[in-house]
């Protein structure tokens, strides 16, 4: 039988630092985790969005598209108000271009041009 000293210093060297790299890991992953939007549009359009670690880019999720948009800059500096762009086509071979607009938890989408611009609400997930 092992004495109650010796199977605590065995507990202690397997699962204590087990459940530390556990706990360190879970820790360094939660920033990221900010990084994932879902929207909702005023016209009923549903989109998520998730940020690249460097927030250069970002993978624009809907029912129709996963689009890679990238940050406007001008001379290696971002644009105010931020902007993400990216081109996709439709099933009919028409060119678009979609525009990204986040402000807060709310956020323009914009087609084409800003007679299409929308406004939606965003919650991280």
């Amino acid at each position: 039988m092992i004495p109650y000293i010796d199977l605590m210093k065995i507990l202690m060297r397997s699962i204590v630092p087990a459940l530390l790299v556990v706990l360190l890991a879970g820790c360094i992953s939660t920033p990221e985790m900010t990084n994932r939007w879902s929207f909702t549009c005023r016209d009923g359009h549903q989109f998520q969005v998730v940020y690249d670690r460097d927030k250069e880019s970002l993978e624009y999720t809907d029912a129709e598209n996963e689009l890679r948009l990238k940050l406007l800059q001008n001379d290696g500096a971002a644009v105010e108000p931020l902007r993400y762009v990216g081109e996709y086509s439709t099933d009919d071979n028409q060119d678009h271009v979609l525009v990204f607009v986040p402000a807060g938890v709310m956020a323009d989408l914009i087609v084409d041009g800003d007679d299409s611009r929308v406004a939606c609400q965003g919650n991280a997930y």
